[in-house]
């Protein structure tokens, strides 16, 4: 499972986290990962890819549960995500799983990361905005 990817499912993680706190997205983390996992197999399963999933919520409930959604917020999640998934726990995993050198910082990743972790966190305020307004629309 790709953790930190510009599309829907990290931007829902945090809308998620943001209406239900760190725990509720954690669970529901877990349950869309093992879902995911059960209706398209990609490999055999690792729990430690679950876990990320379960981290995932849990970080982004930290940053968003009951806070209007700022730029500094979405920059703030996407760094923490970036850091400790991508760059620590995911090499971990992937070390674990096929024996490769466990390799925290290349030059490849840390560019493509640094590339990626604006535009998500521009990605992640617009969604978690936009969605603030809906929501006032509807309550209205």
């Amino acid at each position: 499972a790709q953790v930190l990817a510009t599309g829907l499912a990290f931007r829902a993680a945090a809308r998620g986290s943001e209406l239900g706190g760190a725990w509720v997205a954690s669970a529901a983390g877990v349950a869309v990962d093992l879902l995911s996992y059960f209706l398209r197999p990609n490999g055999a399963f690792f729990f430690g890819f679950t876990f990320n999933q379960f981290l995932l919520g849990f970080l982004y409930g930290l940053w968003f549960y009951k806070r209007r959604p700022h730029p500094a917020l979405a920059v703030g999640a996407c760094l923490t995500v970036t850091v400790l998934i991508n760059f620590f726990l995911t090499p971990l995993w992937l070390h674990m799983m096929y024996g490769q050198a466990f390799v925290i910082f290349s030059t490849v990743k840390i560019v493509k990361n640094v590339i990626k972790l604006p535009i998500d966190a521009a990605l992640l305020y617009a969604s978690l905005r936009l969605a603030e307004r809906a929501g006032r629309r509807a309550a209205a």
